[in-house]
C-alpha cells in the first residue's frame, strides 16, 4: 500500500513540475531590409504555440523547456526558421528573417 501511495505522489509531482518548467520566446520577424513583418505566423516545432506578429514583434509565453525550431511564415514570403533552446523561467530571443518570393 505504501508503494502505491509513493508511486501516485511521484507521478503527480512529475505532472505538476512538467507543466511548470517553462520559459518564453520573444523576437521580431524581419524582411531582408531589417523591417518588421507584421501579420506573420510564428509557430514552434514541436508544436506547442502559435502567434501572429505585430509591429512590436511576437512573444510566445509559457513554452515548455526544451529545444525548438521556431518557424515564421506569411503569404508572399519564404518561410524562415530559427533553432532555440527554451530554459526554465527565462526569455529566449529569436529573430527570424524571411524573404519575399
Amino acid at each position: 500500500m505504501r508503494k502505491n501511495i509513493l508511486l501516485i505522489v511521484l507521478l503527480l509531482s512529475s505532472i505538476f513540475l512538467g507543466g511548470c518548467l517553462a520559459g518564453n520566446i520573444k523576437g521580431q520577424v524581419i524582411d531582408t531590409r531589417d523591417r518588421p513583418v507584421v501579420g506573420a505566423i510564428v509557430t514552434t516545432d514541436p508544436p506547442t504555440h502559435s502567434v501572429r506578429t505585430t509591429e512590436h514583434g511576437y512573444t510566445l509565453k509559457a513554452v515548455p523547456v526544451g529545444e525548438y525550431v521556431i518557424e515564421a511564415q506569411k503569404p508572399g514570403y519564404q518561410r524562415g526558421k530559427e533553432r532555440v533552446l527554451v530554459q526554465f523561467s527565462s526569455t529566449t530571443d529569436a529573430d527570424i528573417q524571411i524573404e519575399k518570393k
